[in-house]
Parts: structure tokens; sequence; C-alpha cells
């Protein structure tokens, strides 16, 4: 994805062997519906993650990409590192993902990008959050996580 600042101009470039899936057509909708939006409303962050989510969900729709995912996925687990999928918008993206086996992500199905000092409150807040479940779980109570 580039995009100009000072132009004000946002494009998709895709490499060899993608043209055929992710056209010229595909993208100008991905940049007119999921990224423009977000731009004019002053989020950035938030414009490139949708863009990058729906050009994820297009590459993996049809199934000779979805091979490729699949792949890398593969590639990542036998070199024993783990598989991080970036901008996943949605619970039908974070579905499939988990049916490839992709072992984490981020985006905006669990937040909107973070000034550094909100992510890390937002990080603590979780983490004891789990722990009073683990520790309620451990004594036999049941715990609402939020």
């Amino acid at each position: 994805m580039v995009y100009a600042a000072n132009e004000k101009k946002v494009r998709i470039e895709v490499g060899y062997g993608l043209e055929g899936t992710l056209t010229d057509a595909l993208s100008r909708v991905v940049i007119a519906n999921a990224i423009t939006p977000r731009f004019k409303a002053g989020d950035f962050p938030g414009g490139i993650t949708r863009g990058v989510d729906d050009v994820i969900t297009i590459l993996t729709t049809d199934s000779n990409d979805e091979g490729i995912v699949r792949a890398i996925i593969e590639m990542a687990h036998s070199l024993k590192l783990d598989a991080v999928a970036e901008g996943v918008e949605t619970q039908e993206t974070l579905d499939h993902l988990i049916r490839l086996q992709c072992d984490f992500g981020q985006g905006y199905h669990w937040s909107p990008a973070l000034p550094a000092e909100e992510f890390f409150a937002l990080a603590m807040r979780r983490r004891a959050a789990e722990a009073a479940a683990a520790a309620a779980s451990a004594s036999g109570h049941l715990t609402l996580v939020r």
C-alpha cells in the first residue's frame, strides 16, 4: 500500500502472480470503501489496518491464494516460529486464520491503534483480568473477564 500524504493519494501495489486476484478494480474498491473514509476521519492507522484486512480477505477468498497464506503459516511453524497476522479486523477473518492455525493476530478486531501509554494500560488490565480468572478457576469459582 502506497500513501502519498502531500498529494492525498493511495495506491495498492501487488507483485507478480497476484495481479489476477487483487486487480486494479478490486484495489480501487478497497481504497474507496475501506481506506479513504477512515483517512478522511483522520484515522490513518485505522485506514491502513482496514485496507490490509480487506486485502487479506481478498487473497484468502481464492483457494489458490489461501494456499499461499497456509504455506506462510506452515513455513513459520516448521522454523519453530509463531505466525502473526496483521490487520485482523473482523471475526470472520479471525475465524479463518484460526482454521489455518495462525498463532497470533493484531488489529481493529481487538482494539484501534493506541498510543504506547494506553496500550500498556490495556495490556496490564488484560493481564490482571486473566490472572484473576486463572486464580478463580483454580479455586473452583467462576469469574467474568472483560
